[in-house]
């Protein structure tokens, strides 16, 4: 009976590691046109549902959020290396981060760099959130700490110690969180994890007390919302989020895959937009998608950043073809 077994598993085992290669065969024929970060991306997701780490689940055909691509391959004079991108409704611009400055840029809604704000920390910088009345958040690399400071008006700095410095983490764990989205409405943060697997957290944050604490830190207890299993059904990274309020969904977006996912409130995920061309009107893929973000009207911006640094935008109406709201700058 136990050499039956032991056959019976030995078989099991070496079919799955069959199915396993085979997968990830089909993966690099399937992406030998694309580029090395997509073939990589691809055979991590394979890997995972191979081995069982997401229960074998694929994800559900693409599907089509009715976006037009209006803006495409803006070029952003003035900035390099950017990462992250969040909308601000109080100022109605962008803001990003600019990685080998130690500073955040200001962007208007056509791609112009309207102000530079640097920025003193103790860490380098990875992304900021813009939230509501002037307050932002910043996330550091390799670090579980996030700051909340106000943006300052017209040209000035901004210093991490006039701030609260918050400590992320669940229960005794620390947790290094880059990306995050503000839900407004329900006064909730989402904060996606920094290392492979990714993972993603949330927390009630209602902005109104936290404005008031004193300096100084303050623990910010998060819990995970979605599993690794559960992203990794569609994709293999998280390298941006952004809340779409009209539609109540957060957004996820893998610069590996150049996918954007929609999560819901019942946390069911579902493929919203595809970075290729052909997909909302693009002429052509958005290569190293850096940063998401979503305005009031629901347009959705992305930065990317391959060899210079450029801006799309997608509204949410069909039949608007690829005419450009923004005149040159």
């Amino acid at each position: 009976m136990n050499q039956r077994r032991e056959r019976a598993a030995g078989g099991r085992g070496w079919q799955r590691w069959s199915w396993l290669c085979l997968g990830i065969l089909g993966c690099l024929a399937a992406a030998s046109a694309g580029d090395a970060v997509q073939i990589n991306g691809r055979l991590r997701q394979a890997a995972a549902l191979l081995l069982g780490g997401v229960g074998g689940t694929a994800p559900a055909p693409e599907t089509n959020p009715g976006y037009s691509a209006v803006l495409q391959r803006q070029a952003i004079e003035g900035i390099g290396s950017p990462q992250g991108l969040s909308y601000s409704a109080d100022h109605r611009s962008l803001f990003t981060v600019l990685e080998n400055e130690q500073a955040i840029a200001e962007l208007d809604l056509c791609g112009r760099l309207l102000r530079r704000i640097p920025v003193r920390a103790d860490h380098p910088l990875e992304e900021v959130t813009a939230l509501s009345g002037g307050s932002i958040l910043l996330s550091f690399a390799n670090t579980n700490r996030i700051s909340l400071l106000q943006m300052p008006q017209g040209p000035a700095h901004l210093d991490t110690t006039e701030g609260l410095e918050l400590d992320v983490r669940q229960g005794d764990n620390p947790v290094e969180a880059e990306e995050i989205a503000w839900d407004p409405t329900r006064q909730q943060l989402y904060l996606a994890s920094k290392d492979y697997p990714p993972r993603l957290y949330r927390t009630t944050f209602k902005l109104n007390e936290w404005r008031r604490r004193p300096r100084g830190n303050h623990p910010l207890e998060v819990q995970e919302w979605l599993s690794a299993n559960q992203v990794l059904a569609f994709m293999p990274d998280i390298t941006a989020l952004a809340y779409a309020e009209a539609r109540r969904e957060l957004l996820l977006l893998s610069d590996e895959t150049r996918d954007i996912v929609a999560v819901s409130e019942a946390r069911q995920l579902r493929p919203y937009l595809k970075l290729e061309a052909g997909s909302a009107g693009l002429e052509e893929r958005v290569r190293s998608p850096e940063g998401m973000a979503i305005a009031r009207d629901a347009s959705l911006y992305l930065i990317s950043d391959p060899a210079g640094v450029y801006l799309y935008r997608f509204y949410p109406e069909l039949g608007l073809g690829r005419q450009s709201l923004c005149s040159p700058p």
